[in-house]
């Protein structure tokens, strides 16, 4: 293939695939050219990316999710992760509109998890807020949709955390 990274991703994946970044150790490769260009490419992207800390705190722990919606996307995918890595789910839920419905319950008893819910409305995209609501938390990944985050904020909170960040992109709005 030839061209730029961001013509290289457009044109051989799709939707359903991850980009897997593994975060440079050091502040100065991160900020080079070459990787800010990967990242800017990968978000620019249809897939969705996964940000890999140099060194993981932790193999085992719960998977996060952080919900800006009862319906966040980011809550099904982490989901399904928690259950195929037989860990417990947690939502922090950003919106503060209780996801703890019916939908949730059918969620816990559909992927056979364990859901908690976490009320963080001082949650933000500002990555200071984010890293404090996550502070008492020993999670092993994190899910979050690309809106309101973004690579910016993903990108500090898998460096702070020393855990993947998986961010998926919303589901489109059906037409009006």
């Amino acid at each position: 293939m030839r061209g730029s990274v961001g013509e290289a991703l457009s044109s051989a994946s799709n939707a359903g695939d991850i980009v897997v970044i593994i975060e440079p150790a050091s502040a100065a490769e991160r900020v080079s050219a070459q990787f800010s260009a990967l990242v800017h490419a990968a978000f620019g992207s249809a897939v969705a990316v996964m940000l890999v800390p140099p060194q993981l705190a932790r193999s085992s722990g719960p998977i996060v999710a952080i919900a800006t919606t009862p319906n966040d996307p980011s809550i099904a995918a982490a989901a399904s992760i928690a259950a195929a890595a037989k860990e417990v789910l947690v939502v922090l839920d950003i919106g503060g509109q209780n996801p703890e419905g019916p939908q949730l319950s059918q969620l816990a008893a559909g992927a056979g998890v364990t859901i908690r819910r976490i009320a963080a409305r001082k949650l933000s995209s500002d990555p200071r807020a984010c890293l404090e609501a996550l502070h008492h938390l020993r999670e092993r990944l994190l899910v979050m949709t690309r809106v309101p985050f973004d690579g910016y904020v993903a990108s500090a909170i898998a460096a702070a955390r020393q855990v993947p960040v998986l961010v998926i992109k919303p589901k489109p709005l059906p037409p009006a």
